[in-house]
């Protein structure tokens, strides 16, 4: 379809679309969305279930001063959208009762396409018995529909939403698909669309869509508005060719959620309404704005931690230099905040920023979703990114990455822990190697690679990752491993992504030289680059203060001092006190960039006359709590002590521990840092 390529006019393209939406005045709904989650158990008295309903509606935005949403009115919290109620259709104690209001707080808007949109949850109680529950909004008016059902009036709706609480075993019921969606998705007459249509479930549970039933009740007017469209109900996409008339069509939807895959009984079903918008502008079907890195690709789950804060970037690229982009859309979470549209990072580009701080009650999987406009009307595909709200993402536990030091160079096992049942990622993520001086040799991509395992324990909450490589790396170097985010995937809610390590000092290997006659397994390792020694002696002083060192290394460079009592990270060049080395000599293995070095540590304590008091039993007392990590991401440091019961005696063992902490990376903004 390239070459229907020459528009002349943009601008006034973006003009007749507002036009168009605005052709009735009286029309004002621009659908909606309804989903539920049961918040506590069935109470044994009343036999009532709490309920938590999220209701998302989305109205003409000049329509009235009830539906006119903007910044001010965002950070406001006043609500918004035209009135109404979710009325009980079957299943409660009270016919017809209301449910609640269907008034929203707004989230978002669109100038350009003249729609607003908000959100509300809010808890009711209801019957808990063999027979579901319906729900629905009724009223009208669609905007006028270029396939409408009636030429005398303009199209009414309806959406329903399906409680079924004995549809499953689960003592505490379930959470229905989550799902969101923009209030008007723009096409090209002539051009071939994939519409995705967002969906997860909280609990894992199967999803299926299929298009809104008027049997059910589920659509009223606007049941099968768009001839000639195709869903695919297990993959939940719309795929349409728009070649039909030109003007604006309504989609009713509903998702299920099955307890498997083999069920035809759903736990749950609930509606997902919205339009299409097709207009006969002179635009090449190819020529579609999209978004670029550092945007989160489309179906990312990610992780927000308890009283986190997520930072993101959306940054859109235009489809050429003749076009730009004139707005960013999105359909957010409630308490989401967005600046205004900026120049971008690149060529062609705009950027907006976009900063949330889940509440308690939003803990759970939330959606974010956005769309990209340019000046000729055309939109990018809907993104959409899934936020695992209230729990921590996989991440790497320290030490647990095998092998280290040296290795043969055809070493091709590998092994390294996380910190939570993990999965095989869908989305590529790659474990990278890199020589001494930072380039990649040797990638493994943990979503593709037969050779990637997940083993999760039985026994503890953790998971291993293992895989091969085939690759000889070079004799007498050094390399490090990072792992990108998103090598694994938790198993909770979405599926979150890990967080990877990009810290050379986290995974590093040495190869050493074969000498003559030798087997592999007797590598002997040349002399290291790494040129790092004591400057003096250390030596435990009396009363058992701290031993004394001073190192003498490359300047600027950090080192990993271990031993099996000492595990610290310290400036290569660096007077050091280690408060927890054991009288006698020791060995420090220092490293530094991948590299190694040993040094010999004298802790020959003073010998001192025998005292009544160290001829005592001398007890430690318990440790202490761990206390708090010294940094919340990037590695950090956290101490435990005890103290000889016997006060200044010379009790055997340590009365200090030193553990890594929170040696993931920090992501962007302050989400966890």
């Amino acid at each position: 379809m390239a070459g229907r390529f020459s528009w002349p006019s943009a601008v006034c393209v973006a003009v007749v679309l507002v036009q168009l939406l605005n052709t009735v005045a009286a029309s004002h709904f621009r659908g909606g969305l309804i989903y539920w989650r049961t918040v506590g158990p069935v109470n044994v008295t009343s036999k009532l279930v709490p309920v938590e309903i999220t209701q998302r509606f989305s109205w003409r935005r000049s329509h009235t001063p009830r539906t006119h949403c903007d910044d001010h009115v965002i950070s406001s919290g006043n609500m918004t959208g035209d009135t109404g109620n979710l009325v009980c259709d079957s299943g409660c104690q009270t016919a017809y009762e209301d449910l609640g209001s269907v008034q929203v707080y707004c989230t978002d808007y669109s100038v350009s396409n003249d729609w607003m949109v908000g959100e509300r949850s809010y808890v009711v109680w209801l019957p808990h018995s063999e027979d579901p529950v319906t729900a629905s909004f009724t009223g009208g008016d669609w905007i006028t529909l270029a396939h409408p059902v009636s030429n005398t009036k303009p199209a009414e709706w309806e959406v329903r939403v399906t409680f079924n609480f004995n549809a499953t075993s689960r003592s505490t019921g379930n959470a229905s698909p989550v799902s969101k969606m923009s209030p008007v998705i723009n096409m090209f007459h002539g051009c071939h669309y994939t519409v995705r249509l967002p969906a997860v479930d909280p609990d894992g549970d199967t999803i299926r869509c299929r298009w809104a039933n008027s049997s059910l009740d589920e659509c009223s007017d606007v049941c099968v508005a768009i001839p000639g469209a195709h869903l695919d109900e297990e993959r939940c996409a719309i795929s349409y060719n728009a070649t039909g008339a030109v003007g604006v069509y309504a989609v009713a939807i509903q998702v299920d959620d099955f307890a498997s895959a083999t069920d035809v009984r759903p736990i749950s079903s609930v509606p997902l309404q919205f339009l299409v918008n097709v207009t006969d502008a002179p635009v090449a079907c190819d020529a579609r704005p999209q978004f670029v890195p550092p945007t989160e690709d489309d179906g990312t789950c990610i992780a927000i931690p308890p009283k986190s804060t997520y930072t993101g970037t959306l940054v859109a690229r235009s489809s050429g230099s003749d076009a730009h982009i004139v707005d960013i859309t999105t359909q957010s979470p409630a308490g989401m905040n967005k600046s205004p549209l900026m120049n971008g990072l690149g060529e062609n580009e705009k950027h907006a920023n976009v900063t949330w701080r889940p509440t308690t009650s939003q803990t759970g999987t939330n959606l974010f979703c956005f769309v990209a406009v340019e000046n000729t009307t055309a939109s990018s595909d809907q993104s959409c990114v899934y936020f695992a709200v209230g729990i921590y993402p996989p991440r790497l536990k320290l030490g647990s990455a095998t092998p280290t030091g040296l290795i043969a160079r055809d070493h091709g096992t590998w092994r390294v822990e996380f910190d939570q049942a993990t999965a095989q990622p869908s989305k590529s993520a790659y474990i990278r190697f890199h020589d001494a001086h930072g380039n990649q040799v040797y990638s493994v991509d943990s979503a593709t690679d037969p050779s990637v395992v997940f083993t999760s324990s039985t026994s503890s909450s953790s998971s291993v990752l293992t895989f091969q490589t085939n690759y000889l790396f070079d004799e007498n170097s050094s390399f490090y491993i990072t792992l990108d985010d998103g090598v694994a995937v938790g198993r909770q809610s979405c599926g979150p992504r890990s967080t990877g390590s990009q810290l050379s000092d986290f995974w590093s290997v040495y190869t050493g030289a074969l000498v003559k006659g030798q087997n592999v397994s007797d590598l002997v390792l040349l002399p290291s680059l790494l040129t790092v020694h004591l400057m003096s002696t250390c030596r435990i002083h009396e009363e058992q203060r701290p031993v004394s060192c001073a190192f003498d290394g490359d300047v600027g460079s950090a080192c990993l001092i271990k031993s099996p009592d000492v595990l610290l990270t310290v400036n290569c060049v660096e007077y050091v006190s280690l408060t927890r080395v054991r009288p006698g000599f020791h060995t420090l293995v220092v490293e530094s960039n991948g590299l190694h070095t040993s040094l010999r540590l004298d802790a020959t304590p003073v010998v001192r006359p025998a005292t009544a008091t160290t001829a005592m039993t001398h007890d430690w007392t318990e440790w202490s709590e761990w206390n708090r990590c010294s940094r919340s991401c990037d590695g950090g440091l956290q101490q435990r002590v005890r103290r000889c019961q016997n006060g200044r005696g010379s009790c055997d063992g340590d009365s200090t521990n030193f553990r890594f902490c929170n040696v993931f990376r920090c992501l962007s903004g302050d989400l966890l840092c």
